[in-house]
Order: structure tokens, then C-alpha cells, then sequence
């Protein structure tokens, strides 16, 4: 992936450190096309970065599942999915970030490409939106610029992701299609995705 003239180079991340406690089993290791969505979405982040990485909690470190791509273990205990960005940056802080959640299905190259293309690195990400303008963090390059911010609001023990960037000037894309950031936490969302495929979706569609 070409970089972008005087812009950080990017590197991706795919968040798996999570607990899936609403799923009952990891997130990370569903199929729901023809391998796990880790791997699926670590795909798609490498094709357009030029290293990924995948974000382990530390009992996750110690599985062979991940052993042949390169890791980046939470450096906190049980934060959210701020404690993947920060560890990544904390231990690259040169780097920007294209950083994905495992539980997306419909992600897909068009959406990592609208949001590589529309990346501005002197803002400190590049964000979708929803059609209510809700920020989708979990989806989005993170900038070197908002490693302090992220730093200092783990030291407050204020771990809203989503809370530091609605006061932060980010840019704002609209996704050109809603569905595909549609994200499966339960049982019954998985079961309806397996029955609805790309159709499924509890998002609204931007006009």
C-alpha cells in the first residue's frame, strides 16, 4: 500500500482481546464465510497497510490460533477496545492505525477503501458515521496525534473510546453503505445473520 505524501506510515489492527460475553464464545473465531473473522478481516486490513497486526488479550497470547501473523498484546487489564489501540501505539508510536473489530461480517474492501482514501492524517482519525452521525470507532484510522489523548484518558480511568473522540476533530466519512458496518454481539445476531446473509442489519442507512 502506497503511503500517503509526509503521512505516518499505516498499519493495521484487527481487535480481538475482547471478552464476547453476550456471544458465549469468541468473536474471533466465528465463521461465517469460509474461515474465522479474524482471519477474514486481518486479510483485509493487510491488503491496504504496510504491516497488520492482530490484538490479543494475554491468555489469548498463549493460544496457537495466532501464532503465525504478528501480535500486539493488551498492555491493561480489561479496559474496552481502547486498551488494543493504545498497546498498538504504545508500542509503534510512529505508526497510524486502520483499526477494524472482529465482529463485523459485511466489512469489505470497498468500505476499507472509502476509508483509506478519505484518511486525513493531519486530524486525529478518520471515523464513520452513521446516518444519526454516531461515530463508529471500531472502524476507523487513528492518527500518532491521538496517543496523548488516548494515554491520559486511561490514566483518568475514563475508557470511553467513542466519549474522547466526539470532543476530538476527527474526519467524518459517511459510509456508502450501511449494512456492511452492521457488528454481531449475541446468539441471536449471529443466528439471524446465518439466516438473513448480507441483508441483515440493525443500522440505519445514510441519506
Amino acid at each position: 500500500m502506497p503511503r500517503m505524501p509526509d503521512s505516518p506510515s499505516l498499519c493495521g489492527l484487527v481487535l480481538i482481546g475482547g471478552n464476547s460475553s453476550r456471544m458465549g464464545s469468541d468473536k474471533a473465531l466465528l465463521k461465517y464465510h469460509d474461515q474465522p473473522e479474524w482471519r477474514r478481516v486481518f486479510n483485509l486490513l493487510e491488503s491496504h497497510t504496510e504491516k497488520t497486526f492482530v490484538s490479543l488479550n494475554p491468555e489469548q497470547g498463549d493460544t496457537n490460533e495466532f501464532s503465525d501473523v504478528p501480535r500486539i498484546v493488551d498492555r491493561w487489564d480489561s479496559i474496552g477496545p481502547i486498551n488494543g489501540i493504545a498497546s498498538a501505539m504504545q508500542e509503534h508510536p510512529h505508526a497510524a492505525w486502520l483499526v477494524a473489530a472482529c465482529d463485523m461480517p459485511n466489512l469489505n474492501d470497498a468500505a476499507i477503501s472509502q476509508l483509506v482514501t478519505a484518511r486525513k492524517p493531519d486530524q486525529v482519525a478518520t471515523v464513520f458515521v452513521d446516518a444519526e452521525d454516531r461515530l463508529e470507532v471500531l472502524c476507523a484510522v487513528y492518527e500518532p496525534s491521538i496517543a496523548e489523548h488516548l494515554f491520559e484518558i486511561i490514566a483518568n480511568k475514563r475508557y470511553s473510546l467513542y466519549r474522547c473522540l466526539e470532543r476530538l476533530a476527527v474526519k467524518r466519512i459517511s459510509i456508502d453503505n450501511a449494512p456492511t458496518l452492521t457488528n454481531l454481539n449475541t446468539p441471536e445476531e449471529s443466528d439471524n445473520y446465518r439466516r438473513h446473509g448480507v441483508k441483515y442489519s440493525s443500522r440505519k442507512e445514510n441519506k
